[in-house]
């Protein structure tokens, strides 16, 4: 889905840059064929004024008609127009036309709507082609018909340089900026996707808690951590008393709002480098960092538990459930995910056989709220 949405923007980024160009395209035919053809007294007729005319009706055709073509198409016609123009140009004029300008143009076109690859390749049979032309004006196959000095001393030979050489390049380097910044924004915002899709990936949809693939990661950076320095980390296992009742009695949407207000409440009491995760229906797991002594770790026991009695307020109604915990320590209980994680959930299920809403040490006694 991912894949699909890109390439349909990068298919939107390219029409656009195509649909700049053509409007560029169209500009010029409107005025610069009529400046193309005000040569004509001090030249004479010349089969590029022919070509021009042509390559103009093209022009205006393609981009009044460029909403029914497919991009590949349009992309087709704007290399087309622009490689006759420059090679149309060299042959008739040699270095006093500008078809050389428009033949550089089209270099960049090719790199800029196909690939960097089909530039290079253009340039390099363009400058093959302009070598070939230059040896036939040099060895007489090619004349240029026309007195270069009357044609460089006259005004309509420098208008029509002007309008070929100030329209297009404006459109083209718009074009341009165009691409750029519409790239920037597609990079922008495939990455914001990509975030977002790492995110969901990483924290639980519902409470926003981290997800149990986060779990293993994150407790041995914590082991990695406290082997170094020497210090104790506590692995709480959660599990709310008396939450089914209230999912059978009020239905899910209640369930999920009070889910959602827990984890909020249980976030409120964890310090910045400790971590809490979403494990199942109405499970959680905290990880405690520098958990300091089993004093300390208590009172961060039964602040969950007091927290997590109050009452929660849905329509016109007040509930309220437990929270049974059980404890396990690093090193003292375990020194890896899978030990501190049974240790923790046996402790658990001995403050739910004990009476619930407690927390338990493992290997300790039940310490009832």
């Amino acid at each position: 889905m991912e894949n699909t949405t890109e390439h349909e923007l990068t298919q939107k980024i390219r029409m656009d840059v195509v649909d700049r160009i053509l409007l560029g395209a169209f500009i010029l035919a409107i005025l610069g064929v009529p400046a193309s053809l005000s040569r004509y007294p001090i030249t004479g007729w010349l089969p590029l004024y022919t070509a021009h005319v042509t390559l103009g009706a093209i022009a205006i055709t393609s981009y009044l008609t460029r909403r029914q073509m497919p991009i590949r198409t349009k992309i087709f016609i704007v290399i087309g127009l622009f490689s006759c123009v420059g090679i149309g140009g060299l042959i008739q004029l040699g270095l006093l036309g500008v078809g050389m300008w428009w033949l550089v143009v089209t270099s960049l076109l090719f790199s800029m709507l196909h690939t960097p690859l089909s530039g290079l390749i253009f340039t390099i049979f363009t400058a093959l082609g302009v070598l070939a032309i230059g040896w036939c004006f040099i060895n007489g196959v090619l004349t240029v018909p026309v007195d270069p000095n009357t044609y460089l001393t006259s005004w309509s030979s420098w208008i029509t340089l002007v309008v070929a050489t100030s329209i297009m390049p404006f459109f083209v380097f718009q074009a341009v900026q165009s691409l750029q910044s519409a790239t920037h924004d597609l990079f922008e915002e495939v990455t914001a996707q990509r975030n977002r899709i790492e995110e969901l990936a990483n924290r639980d949809p519902l409470t926003g808690l981290l997800a149990p693939r986060q779990l293993t990661d994150r407790l041995n950076f914590m082991l990695a951590t406290s082997r170094r320095y020497k210090q104790r980390i506590a692995l709480l296992f959660l599990d709310l008393d008396g939450f089914k009742s209230v999912n059978d009695t009020y239905g899910h949407e209640c369930g999920d709002l009070m889910l959602k207000e827990q984890a909020r409440r249980f976030v409120s009491v964890l310090r910045e480098e400790d971590a809490i995760f979403r494990v199942g229906g109405d499970e959680f797991i905290v990880l405690l960092s520098q958990a300091g002594s089993e004093e300390q770790i208590a009172k961060v026991a039964l602040r969950l538990t007091q927290l997590s009695t109050l009452p929660f307020k849905y329509l016109d109604d007040s509930m309220s459930v437990g929270l049974s915990i059980g404890i396990s320590i690093y090193p003292d209980n375990g020194a890896d995910e899978r030990t501190l994680r049974l240790h923790a959930d046996q402790a658990m299920y001995e403050v739910k056989k004990s009476g619930k809403n407690g927390y338990r040490f493992a290997s300790t006694d039940t310490t009832e709220v």
